[in-house]
C-alpha cells in the first residue's frame, strides 16, 4: 500500500545483530508479558555508553493483511471498484453537477458557444468513462487535451472521439469538483472527498508490522497559500502530502520516519504507546549527546550513545549520518549494495533504507503514469492524483491476493477498458465505425415521419433571441458556417443550414 511498507530481509538483519551483541549480559530482549511498559519513559536525562534491553512487542501478524472479502480469481476492476465504490462516484457525480448547474445561472453573460451556457447532468456510466480516459490520458503525450480528441491523421486516437466529444470532456473537466457545501474550511474543496478515501483505504489494508513515514510532493505552480517548496523534490514546488493513513498506536507497529518527523520527545512517546521507532535526525533537535553531534569522524566510523532505551548513532558514509533507534542495538553489520559488493553499514541505517522505499517506490510508478495535468484549480489534480493512489493500492492488493505477475501498465489497461467498456479484442478501426453505426441508428425516426427544420432553442440566460451552431454537414466538408435551424424530429437535433444541407445530411445518414 502507499503509506507503508515491509521487508522480511529486515528481521532477519536484526536478529543477526542481536546474536553479534549477545555476550553482553543486558542484551536479552524482554517481552510485553515480562516487562510492565510505565505510563511514561523514566525521567533520566544521562547519555549512556551500555546497551539495555529492547523491548519486544507482540505484533498480531494474523491481523494484518488484505481486510477485502475478494476471491483469488479477481478482477482488476472488482479490487478497484472495493476502493473507489459507488458512494465515491456518487459524491464526484453529485458534485460535478451541483457545479455545472451553478455555472450556468451565473449572472454574468456568456458566449455564443460558452460551455458554460448549458450543462447537461453527467451520469454514472458517462462518469466511469470520463475517468477513464483521464486514466488513459495519462499514459500518452498531447500538446492539449483537444488533439486527444482530433481527427487529424497526426493525432488520431480512436479511443477518446468514440467514448465522447471533446467539447463534452472539458466541460466535465470545468466542472469536476467534490466541494463541501457551506463549509469556511479553506480544504473544503477536498476534505470531505480525501477523509473518505482514507477511510476506503484503511478498510481495504491492515499494514504489517514496519510502517513507513515519508512525504512526497505534488507538482503545482500556482497561487495558493499552503504551496511547498522542497529543494531536494524534483518537482521543487507544489502539495505535500505527508500523512500516514492508519491507526498504528499500541499494536506493536515499527515506524520508520525520516528527519523532517523524527525526535528525541516523539520516540519516547511512541516507545510508551508501544510503537518502535528508527529513522534520521536531525543535527539541532533538542535534548540531542552533544559528544555524538559535535564529534568529527573519519570515513566508515560509527559511534552511540543511549538515554532509556532510546538510541542515537552517528556514521560517516560520504557526509555524517545521524540515526534515532528504540529497535536496534546499534552495532556494524556486513551488507550487500545493489552491485552485491559487500560492505559494512550500521543496522539501523541497514534497516531504514530497507523499509522507506515504500513511499517513493509508490511515488516513482505513479509519476510514470501521471492523470494530473497542468491546471489553475488545485483540487482537481489532487483528485486526479488521489485516482492514481486508489489504482496504485488496488493493484498493491491484486498482486498480494492473487500472486500475478501482471504489471503495472497492464493493471491500469484493464481498469480502462472496463471504464470505458472497449473490448480489449476490438480493433481501433471498427472501434470509430461502430461510434458512427450507433449515431446513424439514434437517428431513424422509428415513426416514419419525415424530417423537419426549426429554429434552434437558445440556451437559459442567453441573452440574444437568435442562437446559432455550426452547420453539421458544413463541418464535414471543411466549412466553417453557423446557422440557426436544427432538424425538429432527429434525436441529436443536429445543426443544419436549411439548404442543401438538411437534406444531404439526412441522405448520406440514411434517415
Amino acid at each position: 500500500m502507499n503509506s507503508g511498507s515491509s521487508n522480511s530481509e529486515s528481521e532477519s538483519d536484526a536478529d543477526s545483530a542481536e546474536n553479534n551483541n549477545s555476550d553482553s549480559e543486558d542484551d536479552e530482549s524482554t517481552t510485553d508479558e515480562e516487562y510492565e511498559a510505565p505510563e511514561e519513559p523514566e525521567n533520566d536525562e544521562t547519555w549512556h555508553t551500555n546497551t539495555t534491553s529492547i523491548r519486544n512487542f507482540s505484533f498480531d501478524a494474523d491481523a494484518a493483511g488484505i481486510l477485502l472479502d475478494i476471491e483469488e480469481n479477481v478482477s482488476p476492476i472488482q479490487v478497484f471498484e472495493k476502493i473507489w465504490d459507488d458512494q465515491v462516484m456518487e459524491m464526484i457525480i453529485k458534485s460535478t453537477n451541483d457545479y455545472g448547474i451553478k455555472l450556468c445561472n451565473q449572472a454574468r453573460p456568456h458566449t455564443r458557444h460558452s460551455r458554460k451556457a448549458n450543462f447537461k447532468n453527467t451520469d454514472m456510466i458517462e462518469m466511469r468513462k470520463f475517468l477513464g480516459l483521464g486514466l488513459l490520458q495519462s499514459q500518452l503525450k498531447f500538446s492539449s487535451i483537444r488533439k486527444l480528441f482530433s481527427i487529424d491523421a497526426l493525432h488520431y486516437h480512436p479511443a477518446f472521439p468514440s467514448q465522447m466529444s471533446g467539447r463534452r470532456f472539458e466541460q466535465i473537466l470545468r466542472c469536476f469538483c467534490v466541494e463541501e457545501e457551506n463549509s469556511s474550511d479553506p480544504l473544503r474543496k477536498i476534505k470531505i472527498f480525501l477523509d473518505l478515501l482514507i477511510q476506503k483505504f484503511a478498510n481495504a489494508y491492515a499494514p504489517n508490522e514496519a510502517l513507513s513515514l515519508d512525504e512526497s510532493l505534488l507538482l503545482f505552480r500556482g497561487r495558493l497559500y499552503f504551496r511547498t517548496y522542497m529543494k531536494g523534490k524534483k518537482a521543487k514546488y507544489g502539495i505535500k502530502f505527508y500523512e500516514l493513513c492508519s491507526s498504528y498506536l499500541n499494536k506493536g507497529h515499527h515506524l520508520f520516519m525520516d528527519n523532517y518527523y523524527n525526535s528525541l520527545p516523539l520516540s519516547n512517546k511512541l516507545l510508551s504507546k508501544k510503537t518502535h521507532v528508527t529513522g534520521t535526525l536531525r543535527v539541532n533537535r533538542k535534548g540531542l549527546p552533544q559528544e555524538i553531534t559535535r564529534r568529527k569522524l573519519r570515513k566508515g566510523e560509527h559511534v552511540w550513545r543511549r538515554q532509556n532505551q532510546t538510541y542515537v548513532s552517528k556514521w560517516k558514509d560520504k557526509r555524517d549520518v545521524l540515526c534515532l533507534t528504540t529497535a536496534y542495538h546499534p552495532s556494524m553489520i556486513n551488507t550487500a549494495n545493489r552491485r552485491q559488493q559487500e560492505k559494512r553499514k550500521p543496522i539501523e541505517i541497514v534497516n531504514y533504507n530497507q523499509n522507506m522505499s515504500g513511499v517513493d517506490r509508490a511515488d516513482q510508478m505513479m509519476s510514470y503514469y501521471s492523470c494530473p495535468r497542468k491546471t489553475i484549480r488545485w483540487y482537481k489534480k489532487i483528485i486526479f492524483h488521489l485516482l492514481d493512489v486508489a489504482v496504485w493500492n488496488s493493484f498493491y492488493i491484486f498482486k498480494e491476493k492473487t500472486g500475478s505477475q501482471m504489471k503495472y501498465i497492464e493493471y491500469r489497461e484493464a481498469i480502462i477498458r472496463s471504464l470505458t467498456g472497449i473490448d480489449n479484442k476490438r480493433d481501433g478501426r471498427t472501434l470509430v465505425q461502430f461510434k458512427r453505426a450507433q449515431i446513424q441508428t439514434n437517428e431513424i425516426n422509428n415513426n416514419g415521419t419525415q424530417h423537419f427544420p426549426e429554429k434552434i432553442s437558445p440556451p437559459e440566460n442567453y441573452q440574444r433571441k437568435t442562437y446559432f451552431q455550426r452547420c453539421k454537414q458544413c463541418y464535414k466538408q471543411g466549412i466553417r458556417k453557423e446557422t440557426s435551424y436544427c432538424c425538429k424530429n432527429c434525436m441529436s437535433k443536429p445543426a443544419l443550414c436549411p439548404a442543401p444541407c438538411f437534406e444531404t445530411w439526412h441522405t448520406e445518414n440514411n434517415v
